[in-house]
């Protein structure tokens, strides 16, 4: 989610008079071009080009990184509907379409005049990746763009909560122990209500409890009715394995409350911008009021904090867990943002009772100016090519490829196409999908395309929901992937061969070296998983993680397209032998859970650097995690590695760089230096 230089962009999304005039006269302007180049293709083959095109216009500076449920995401689900409106696909929102059902679960949480609660039953397989929608529904007539669009069959609008509008009453006064007295402006925290509490203000180190790693700011200290300062991070930084379960603000806001705090004030952090409410959702929990506070003001008014972010132990810092450092009061005011958002889908052919469904969907939505879930930097634009105008574009493409052969899918089988808005919010456009009137039951899979547009060899292809559906579904999902990007043939892996119950190989080798790596469980950090918490099999394609994920480095010309192709053809090699099954696919529930590190979203070699200077001779090793699987190979402080796999090593640059293409699926020989010695083991990595 982490160089290129990106041009910095207006930032307000409510631009001036004059520019929504230029903007409003844009966005004509690009409906009549999309209307003069529409026609009907003629050949059914995945075009290149194409995808270049959609990518291009999807991740360009126009659509401003397309921020769930802004202008710039539902112009994007206007962009998308009008290409299947201009391919002769099916409007999927037609009002009579909507289905009535008699059972109670699968109605809208959004229908009017219901009581809008959680509709995410107890029976259902739990989600760890997104929140639970509770939205409030929203008729295309109150929305006048849409009302009167002749797309609007295509679009399902709806609302969602996220982020959060603060004011300028969000402060702190504080009067230290010496006197010195300050008030400023601080950042809610808005995991709480927003109240205006004051009381002493004690010194809470960390704000860590963590009695099994021989850590704990809270012995002997009694925080009730107070407000503690926490330092940011933990005894080992952002990334300290030993203390991963507390250092979020939320562990430490949850340590707080249990013990009866008053309030909390975060400290900011050298070299870490404080986080901006965007970022957040509004709870409004009782509890402690807590806010972010700037740290260059704090560090003044006591300038033995410094130590807290230099010192290896508590013991070292100036000021400990318990002192009192004066008088504050605190102050915070917001109130949640409601935001518009738009789904977009169509259906290969008009939609009968009893077909049988198949959906193919993708995410439209990304970060915007980066105020939210940003790796990079918050305030440049996050254009989102990869995540996930490639899944997009994708979806796009094998829809109108899938129209010109519509006579290859025998007529008892159907295929809707659909994007979601506000998955990077929290999975709200396909979890309203789900529970909308919309919904079909009888869906038999659903395949989610989600940043598939860096397919690489070295790290292959990973796949989901393997486990969630009859053998039929490994079967053709390993038979396409062998004959489309495979080389023709296929292999078990030499490193695993051991099966799950319903016969998935844990990953599968192609004659060409190409790997597809068939990922446990059915949840999993993007819309596929809404669809199997309804007891839908689902089938998540992921071409990996990489450097520039969820930053402004995420750019058009970084993207694949040729390898998007070969992505397509096994795509419609799946959907072509799903349609011509003798039956419908079964769902079966996984009998494994999947982790986020399944994902590789973040692998690590295990190492600390013992120098970030580059040199000619390899990089120093300063220590190895115990845990790390290169720890039990036999690597130590003080050795030199000076290659993994094929890539030389002379910094730590390096090694980001390996990673970044790397997989955690894999064996990886690493060349080291010990003494005068050079040496070589074979070593996994770590992922989280």
């Amino acid at each position: 989610m982490l160089a290129n230089t990106v041009e910095r962009q207006v930032l307000n999304d409510h631009p001036a008079p004059g520019q929504r005039t230029a903007l409003r006269r844009s966005w004509i302007v690009l409906l009549i071009l999309l209307a003069s180049l529409g026609c009907k293709r003629e050949s059914a083959a995945l075009r290149e080009q194409d995808l270049h095109t959609y990518i291009h216009d999807l991740a360009a500076i126009d659509f401003q990184g397309r921020e769930s449920g802004s202008r710039n995401s539902r112009r994007a689900a206007f962009y998308i509907a009008n290409r299947y409106r201009l391919a002769g696909l099916t409007p999927a929102f037609r009002p009579a379409y909507k289905q009535k059902q008699a059972d109670p679960a699968h109605r809208s949480v959004n229908d009017p005049g219901k009581n809008r609660t959680d509709s995410t039953s107890a029976s259902e397989p739990q989600n760890p990746w997104g929140q639970a929608l509770k939205g409030s529904y929203v008729r295309p007539q109150d929305d006048p763009t849409l009302a009167l669009s002749p797309l609007r069959d295509y679009i399902q609008p709806f609302q969602f909560k996220a982020g959060v509008q603060s004011s300028e009453r969000n402060r702190i006064s504080i009067q230290t122990v010496q006197g010195q007295k300050v008030n400023m402006p601080v950042v809610p925290f808005p995991l709480s209500r927003p109240h205006s509490v004051s009381g002493p203000l004690v010194m809470g180190g960390y704000c860590i409890h963590a009695p099994d790693q021989k850590w704990d700011d809270f012995a002997g200290l009694d925080v009730k009715d107070k407000i503690v300062l926490c330092m940011r991070h933990g005894p080992g930084g952002k990334d300290d394995p030993a203390f991963r379960a507390q250092i979020s603000f939320q562990a430490k806001w949850q340590t707080l409350a249990h013990r009866k705090a008053l309030g909390v004030i975060f400290a900011g952090r050298p070299g870490f911008p404080l986080p901006g409410v965007q970022a957040f959702v509004a709870e409004r929990r009782a509890g402690p009021a807590a806010a972010f506070a700037e740290y260059a003001t704090l560090a003044r008014l006591w300038p033995g904090l410094h130590a807290w972010y230099a010192a290896a132990s508590r013991e070292q810092a100036l000021i400990k867990p318990g002192q009192q450092l004066g008088f504050i009061r605190l102050q915070t005011d917001f109130e949640a943002q409601n935001h518009l958002a738009y789904n977009t889908a169509a259906w290969l052919r008009p939609w009968q009772p009893g077909q049988r469904v198949l959906v193919i969907g993708a995410h439209l939505d990304h970060l915007g100016y980066g105020w939210f879930s940003s790796r990079g930097t918050p305030g440049l634009l996050h254009r989102g090519a990869d995540d996930n105008a490639s899944g997009t574009a994708l979806v796009l493409e094998l829809a109108q490829a899938l129209v010109v052969e519509a006579n290859q899918i025998p007529p008892n089988a159907n295929i809707l196409f659909i994007h979601f808005d506000a998955e990077e919010r929290g999975l709200f456009g396909s979890r309203h999908y789900v529970h909308s009137d919309w919904f079909l039951s009888n869906t038999e899979a659903m395949i989610n395309l989600d940043m598939v547009g860096r397919l690489r060899k070295s790290r292959g292809i990973s796949v989901q929901g393997c486990q969630t559906a009859d053998p039929r579904w490994g079967a053709l999902l390993a038979r396409n992937f062998a004959t489309w990007l495979g080389g023709g043939s296929l292999q078990v892996s030499n490193r695993e061969q051991q099966d799950t119950p319903n016969g998935c190989a844990r990953e599968v080798i192609g004659q060409n070296g190409m790997r597809m790596r068939l990922v446990r469980g059915g949840n999993g950090p993007s819309d596929h998983s809404a669809f199997y918490a309804r007891h839908i099999s689902i089938g998540f394609f992921f071409t990996g993680s990489h450097q520039e994920y969820h930053t402004e480095r995420d750019l058009p010309q970084q993207i694949n397209t040729r390898g998007l192709v070969q992505l397509g053809q096994m795509l419609r090699g799946v959907i072509r032998d799903w349609a011509r099954l003798d039956r419908p696919l079964q769902f079966t529930q996984a009998l494994e859970s999947s982790l986020r590190s399944d994902f590789d979203f973040q692998l690590r070699l295990g190492i600390v650097p013992g120098s970030y200077e580059g040199n000619h001779e390899g990089l120093l090793v300063g220590d190895v995690q115990k845990n790390a699987p290169v720890y039990a190979a036999g690597l130590r402080a003080g050795d030199v590695i000076v290659k993994i796999g094929d890539t030389p090593i002379h910094s730590i640059d390096d090694v980001t760089e390996f990673l970044s293409n790397a997989s955690s699926a894999r064996m990886y020989n690493l060349h080291y230096v010990r003494g005068k010695q050079r040496y070589t083991l074979q070593t996994e990595l770590m992922s989280r």
